[in-house]
């Protein structure tokens, strides 16, 4: 089994460590049995990144990673 990368833990250090706002907008759409959850990143309010996932830990993951690329703590080689 992989590891996992943990991404909504370093977007949190990192937001903690710069005294920046973090806030995840989380929403959801489908039937129950396929539900896809939709989350946006915002940090100071400002958006950067969005993830979906069939639930809502990965849909937040995946936003978390998009975040964290393009404030430039991860690079586009890491995943």
């Amino acid at each position: 089994m992989a590891e996992p990368h943990h991404y909504r833990m370093r977007l949190h250090q990192y937001a903690d460590q710069m005294n920046r706002v973090l806030l995840f907008d989380r929403h959801y759409r489908g039937p129950e049995h396929a539900v896809i959850w939709r989350v946006i990143v915002f940090i100071d309010g400002v958006e950067y990144g969005r993830g979906e996932g069939s639930n809502k830990r990965a849909a937040e993951e995946n936003a978390a990673f998009q975040a964290l690329r393009v404030i430039g703590v991860l690079d586009s080689a890491q995943r």
